[in-house]
């Protein structure tokens, strides 16, 4: 004879319970899908690459210079009408001059202020790719808003000699009027 351990170490079934049986299956019934596969151990895993999915999905990008300038932005994306941005800041970054355009190096603590824009499409990421050169490469960032909430996003940053690197800063003003002054 079993012992009452052993019993109990045994999963339940028909012989030992003949009542279960019958109340499972309706009980299956009453569950959905993904409750019966649960039960069943066969639980949703998501697929191991769900965090290198390769696909476009629209996000934000902190914008630090040149592109600022909303109507540059739209020539670069060759958008209908002018961008919506947002007033937001980075930390960890610092900005330095490559000639008289800015850039962004790690600089622990310090915070940058600038623009936000959520991107929409794969190509706009493109356009601003292009844009940037090689000399810029894409950096992953937690955007702060002033309404104190923080989303993740992309910047550009310098990826060339930083022997070429000055201090500085960048002002919009003045290279708008420098655009202006271009065309007359």
């Amino acid at each position: 004879m079993d012992s009452v351990a052993d019993v109990n170490k045994r999963p339940a079934t028909s012989a030992t319970n003949p009542d279960q049986d019958s109340s499972a299956s309706n009980d299956s019934k009453k569950l959905s899908l993904i409750d019966r596969k649960f039960l069943k151990g066969e639980a949703f895993v998501p697929p191991s690459d769900r965090d290198n999915f390769v696909g476009f999905r629209p996000h934000y990008i902190f914008l630090y210079g040149t592109l600022m300038d909303p109507v540059q932005l739209r020539k670069v994306l060759q958008l209908e009408n002018t961008p919506t941005f947002q007033p937001a800041t980075i930390v960890g970054w610092k900005i330095m001059l490559w000639g008289y355009y800015p850039t962004l190096v790690f600089n622990p603590g310090n915070t940058i202020h600038g623009m936000a824009y959520e991107v929409q499409k794969e190509s706009h990421m493109e356009y601003l790719k292009y844009y940037e050169t090689e000399v810029y490469k894409i950096k992953g960032c937690n955007i702060k808003f002033g309404n104190r909430t923080e989303v993740p996003g992309e910047t550009f940053i310098y990826n060339g000699d930083k022997s070429l690197l000055k201090e500085g800063s960048f002002d919009l003003k003045d290279w708008q009027m420098k655009q202006l002054e271009k065309k007359s």
